[in-house]
């Protein structure tokens, strides 16, 4: 391939998502929600996953969906509404003492993203509002950009350890 059929090429690909960008933008707006961009782009994969085997077995306990072990935690995500590709997902993280079932705030910080990993790649940074002492995180502006099989990554960030835990959402 030449240097300008490349050129051209990618400019022909540029074009089309700058009109497709424009086409969603538009639905979304007549549907009347409010899209913000991300200040820092669409998010990337976290480097503590990157090189890791694709499809490791993790153990599933169906009382705990999503385990946070070393900090004796689970967790749950509850929606609002069924989650939909292109409209704003609106959700409920709900952690729990795993030991007494009573709802327990995770000692650091909470964070969410969103990945796909059959098409490697996320979507933009989720919001998240929480009220101390509930266990409850409300996320917000989560947007699942097309239909499959979408991972909600659930991360509890300290100064002394770090977990993750993983569930499948598909649309």
């Amino acid at each position: 391939m030449t240097k300008n059929s490349s050129n051209m090429k990618t400019q022909s690909t540029v074009a089309v998502l700058a009109i497709v960008m424009a086409f969603v933008m538009c639905t979304v707006s007549q549907a009347g929600i409010s899209v913000t961009p991300p200040a820092h782009g669409p998010q990337q994969m976290p480097e503590s996953l990157i090189g890791m085997p694709k499809g490791s077995p993790v153990p599933v306990d169906p009382n705990c969906p999503m385990p946070f072990p070393e900090k004796n935690l689970c967790a749950a995500l509850v929606f609002a509404t069924p989650a939909t590709v292109g409209p704003e997902s609106i959700f409920q993280v709900e952690f729990h003492n795993r030991t007494t079932g009573a709802p327990e705030d995770p000692e650091g910080e909470v964070g969410v993203f969103l990945w796909m990993e059959m098409m490697d790649h996320g979507s933009s940074p989720v919001a998240i509002a929480h009220t101390k002492g509930s266990g409850v995180y409300l996320v917000t502006k989560a947007y699942f950009l097309m239909r499959g099989e979408w991972d909600v990554h659930v991360t509890i960030e300290s100064e002394n350890l770090n977990e993750e835990a993983i569930t499948a959402v598909s649309l």
